[in-house]
């Protein structure tokens, strides 16, 4: 539908009422205020630009008036220390994530010193926020052939990405004990350190090795005999001497063997060839990765300030599996006498039909946020006509209504805007605006019927 100057979209209709209303300033005031009309211009192209197209990332506005309620009960559940595993349910595109980096972006400043002083001083009742850790998983539908050739069973690999999300959050310097091998990198202030304190540890070798064969040092290298005779004559100096640095040396060497992880790994040897210097290792049979790795994860949050797990999208593995070893995890973790005045929260962003009944629920979860969806059919008609800017045609609004019943999703609905207001550019003239519609919501809803069009096959051909 064309505008009644003659222009397509409403881009340039904007574009030539700005330059209508530049002009009559113009014959009014003359030049001077031609930068500011200008101005002008470039924001108004700058809001419609902005508008044309819609993120499918989580919406994180702390401010949002929606969200206050789920902050304040996910305030309530956190400041409660028998409170540990904490579920946000709601329906796939209901918004979870967006609550969730939400309320952790509003307990941002709850972390710096100044609320912590002021909570000392009970001039607020908001606890101070802990530190996070985020891990996504999940299982997104793909082709047959892809799902069949797993390398790995499927619940081991998720406990391997889990275990990897948690350990490497942090670097090698933070956790040094850990049995975990990681890329460390080294500065060089680390390495003039390392390398002064094997000159060190050797200088101690060497003076040992002098107090113990002051005879053969001295012969050897043709050195005063008053350095023998020196060490002859106290021998009390001597022996207290030898003692101490052979202590110094050996708890160097120890403290590097802990470091690397020698005396940790528990390998069991079931061949050995010293002529070809092969060792062969038992393989380590276990059920569960993060039960091996225990030790590991309670080390991680003995050594860190990280007290939040969030996962999201585990539901979509369909493992119930998972889910029952997470919690014995989070029960085994805040069992740990070095963790009892911090405990370990693990939030889980699930559909509410992960458990069968609501009994289960509850025994499994010790405190439920419910979500509502952000878009459902009652809403979706308002939501995509506020979104859609360019749109010709005379019965919008009933196609609008009719369309909306179907995009009840907010992931979908702002590809389908996006990919529309693509489209549109790229076909002028040759499609209504209602048919290429229609033609991005089948592409987008029924994504497999819609890529066989290319082979002259599928039910819409």
């Amino acid at each position: 539908m064309a505008l009644s100057f003659g222009l397509k979209t409403a881009t340039d209709w904007l574009h030539k009422t700005v330059a209508r209303i530049q002009v009559a300033s113009d014959n009014h005031s003359g030049t001077e205020n031609q930068p500011e009309t200008q101005l002008s211009i470039a924001e108004a192209e700058t809001v419609v630009t902005e508008n044309e197209f819609q993120t499918l990332t989580p919406i994180v506005d702390p401010d949002k008036e929606g969200y206050q309620p789920y902050f304040k009960a996910l305030d309530y559940a956190l400041s409660r220390d028998d409170v540990k595993n904490i579920a946000i349910t709601g329906p796939y595109g209901a918004g979870k994530s967006s609550v969730i980096l939400s309320y952790l972006k509003k307990i941002e400043g709850r972390k710096r010193l100044w609320h912590r002083l002021k909570y000392w001083l009970r001039f607020t009742s908001l606890k101070p926020a802990d530190e996070h850790v985020t891990i996504s998983l999940a299982n997104f539908e793909t082709d047959e052939t892809l799902k069949s050739s797993e390398s790995l069973s499927k619940e081991q690999s998720i406990e391997y990405s889990i275990l990897q999300q948690i350990l490497y959050k942090v670097d090698k310097g933070t956790l040094p004990d850990s049995r975990v091998e990681r890329i460390h990198t080294r500065s060089v202030g680390q390495i003039l350190t390392t390398s002064c304190l094997l000159f060190f540890v050797l200088a101690l070798a060497i003076v040992v090795t002098t107090l113990l064969f002051p005879q053969k040092i001295v012969s050897t290298f043709s050195l005063s005999l008053a350095v023998s005779h020196f060490i002859a004559i106290h021998p009390v100096w001597r022996w207290g001497c030898i003692g101490s640095l052979s202590f110094v040396i050996c708890w160097y060497l120890l403290s590097r063997f802990y470091r690397i992880g020698f005396f940790d790994r528990k390998i069991a040897l079931d061949k050995v060839n010293l002529l070809k210097a092969e060792i062969a290792a038992e393989k380590q049979n276990t059920a569960s990765l993060l039960n091996l790795y225990i030790d590991e994860i309670v080390y991680f949050f003995l050594k860190t300030k990280y007290r939040i797990v969030v996962f999201e999208d585990l539901d979509r593995l369909n493992n119930g599996h998972i889910f029952i070893k997470l919690r014995e995890i989070n029960q085994v973790v805040n069992n740990s006498s070095l963790l009892e005045k911090k405990p370990i929260k693990f939030i889980f962003a699930v559909r509410e039909d992960l458990l069968k009944d609501a009994e289960s629920q509850t025994k499994f979860f010790d405190f439920i946020v419910p979500i509502i969806p952000a878009v459902d059919s009652e809403n979706a008609y308002d939501i995509l006509s506020g979104k859609i800017i360019n749109f010709n045609a005379a019965d919008k609004e009933q196609f609008f209504k009719k369309v909306s019943l179907y995009l009840t999703d907010m992931r979908v609905m702002n590809n389908v805007i996006n990919e529309f207001n693509i489209f549109k550019k790229l076909i002028t003239g040759e499609i209504s605006d209602i048919k290429l519609f229609s033609l991005i919501m089948y592409k987008n809803l029924c994504t497999k019927d819609f890529t066989l069009l290319d082979n002259q096959d599928g039910f819409l051909y």
